[in-house]
């Protein structure tokens, strides 16, 4: 029990703190409305909320694009709905208390594996992390963080029952799932006494996965509707067009594409980090499995985000945080926060639409 007040604590004290630095942040440029909790990718979720994935109501841009986004959040959504609280308000206070639920058990794991204070660290490093804004909003991250943690914990105490069910919660939440099971499946082949868990975990992927599948092949008449749909979000599965990407960034000095590529040396770094310090198997397979995927599909877009929510990222930060000076390490977290400040009021500018898309 001690172990989970310790952590309690610690992460309800890093989160608490973000969080308030994004409160504040938000009154300060006069953007603590409904645009928070419905622009960007949390439109679309409260979209699907109220139509779902196939209505005829909606216009055929934005109905193309629906399934792009998995279910868990929207039925998330719906559920608070249905008990008669509204999602725009109601829903970034559910996926603050998510998330928050995600960094405890987060604590718990790392802490497992190594000192409370590298946990802590972890936990700060997620929470002041530039884009952890998109934790307290109507996103998908929380959930995914929260889904895919408790998959990994229960795998490392053998318990494929639990295993199977949250990484199916994962598979339905966010495609970066594939991920997960891949690591689970590495972990599968490998000998020792997680295997059955990790094949339960594999399997969980699968299945949230598929079900979303086969339900757009049912309501879209295709199963291939969520990959259709993310080509329309310059997700081409060229590996190639990456090159281009890339080239366009720096030629240009597109501002946001270099700071979707500054996620490949963090997460190249983390990878590093997490192998040299002995860490093995599904972290470092997800991990890997997790930088490498979104580029496969042709962009970096979003990449920064998409690490913060692959935990084993946030166990290397914590990892490089400790190792660092006490003072280094405070000014580190201090111009993270920085970063926290400036992101969001860059996406949440006026005009909506034009800042920046996490």
């Amino acid at each position: 029990m001690q172990r989970w007040r310790d952590a309690l604590i610690d992460a309800a004290g890093a989160f608490a703190a973000s969080r308030a630095i994004v409160l504040v942040t938000l009154i300060a440029a006069g953007r603590l409305d409904h645009r928070y909790a419905d622009t960007w990718d949390a439109g679309y979720y409260t979209t699907i909320t109220a139509f779902g994935y196939g209505s005829s109501a909606l216009d055929p841009g934005t109905l193309s694009h629906l399934p792009a986004f998995f279910p868990l959040t929207p039925l998330l959504l719906k559920a608070l709905d249905l008990v008669g609280l509204d999602p725009l308000l109601a829903g970034p206070i559910a996926m603050t208390l998510v998330s928050l639920a995600a960094l405890v058990l987060l604590h718990v794991v790392i802490g497992e594996h190594g000192s409370r204070r590298v946990a802590r660290l972890s936990v700060a490093a997620i929470a002041f992390f530039p884009f952890s804004y998109v934790l307290s909003t109507n996103y998908s991250d929380g959930l995914f963080l929260l889904a895919s943690v408790a998959a990994y914990y229960a795998v490392t105490q053998g318990q494929p029952l639990l295993a199977a069910a949250a990484a199916t919660a994962a598979g339905l939440d966010r495609p970066a799932a594939l991920a997960l099971g891949a690591a689970f499946a590495w972990e599968a082949l490998r000998p020792g006494p997680r295997r059955r868990a990790a094949l339960a975990g594999a399997l969980g992927v699968a299945a949230g996965t598929g079900a979303f599948f086969l339900y757009l092949w049912h309501v879209r008449g295709t199963p291939f509707a969520s990959l259709d749909a993310q080509r329309e979000w310059q997700r081409t599965g060229n590996p190639v067009d990456l090159v281009s990407y890339v080239w366009h960034a720096f030629s240009g000095l597109h501002a946001t594409n270099l700071l979707y590529l500054a996620g490949v040396p963090l997460g190249v770094l983390g990878v590093r980090v997490l192998r040299r310090t002995g860490i093995t198997g599904a972290p470092v397979a997800f991990a890997l499995c997790a930088l490498l995927l979104p580029l496969a599909s042709g962009t970096a877009m979003s990449l920064p985000r998409f690490l913060m929510g692959t935990f084993p990222f946030a166990w290397a930060a914590g990892i490089v945080l400790d190792r660092l000076p006490p003072r280094t390490m405070q000014i580190v977290l201090a111009l993270s926060a920085v970063g926290l400040v400036g992101l969001t009021v860059w996406t949440y500018r006026t005009p909506i639409g034009g800042g920046l898309a996490p």
